[in-house]
């Protein structure tokens, strides 16, 4: 099991508006056979990235926000089924998932690595335009990949960036890695041009 990491944020960086984490869900613990599965590893948090000077920026330290989604905990139901919780709409009804539950512990860890972590485009298609970074999914399946897919957004202050992490699952045992046939781009990339307002784009 892994634990969110204490991160240690400059004062210059904590003194930023302490509210925008009220924009996202805390999850409240979920209750199944007398059994509380904590979700408090999925609330909103915080940690300081430092940027070097480029160009003509000069060198920085931004705050990292990073929130979760109920998909990275929970399953779409099937068809009939009408126990679904976590609903983000009446088109996409879900309930708990333990598998992706017990996965979902290392989300924190890998939100805070991924200035360290090798990142993909996800833009195969219209509808999901956003990126994948790619683990391994631990002891119950050695050879299976544990996906997830985020998106990289402004917050609309100069020095924060807000990390969306809006799904993550397990694969099967993959042929090959999924970052194959995939390009690549660096975390601060995405967070200079996030900051820019621009829209990062796959190399042709």
């Amino acid at each position: 099991m892994h634990g969110t990491a204490i991160i240690v944020v400059p004062h210059a960086v904590s003194i930023m508006s302490a509210h925008w984490a009220n924009r996202f869900t805390r999850w409240r613990p979920h209750y199944a056979n007398e059994t509380c599965h904590d979700l408090s590893h999925l609330h909103p948090f915080r940690y300081a990235l430092s940027l070097p000077a480029h160009s003509q920026d000069p060198a920085r330290i931004l705050e990292i926000r990073v929130a979760f989604s109920s998909h990275c905990f929970t399953e779409r139901c099937l068809d009939g089924t009408h126990d679904a919780p976590y609903s983000p709409n009446i088109h996409d009804p879900r309930k708990f998932c333990p598998e992706r539950y017990e996965l979902s512990k290392l989300l924190p860890r890998i939100a805070q690595e991924l200035d360290r972590r090798r990142i993909y485009f996800n833009f195969k298609n219209s509808m999901r335009r956003n990126f994948i970074t790619v683990d391994l999914a631990g002891k119950a399946n050695p050879r299976a990949e544990y996906l997830v897919f985020f998106d990289v957004r402004t917050m609309g202050e100069p020095d924060a960036i807000l990390v969306f992490i809006e799904t993550a699952f397990a694969t099967g045992a993959a042929p090959k890695p999924s970052g194959i046939g995939r390009q690549r781009v660096g975390f601060k990339v995405l967070v200079n041009l996030a900051l820019r307002r621009q829209k990062p784009h796959p190399p042709a």
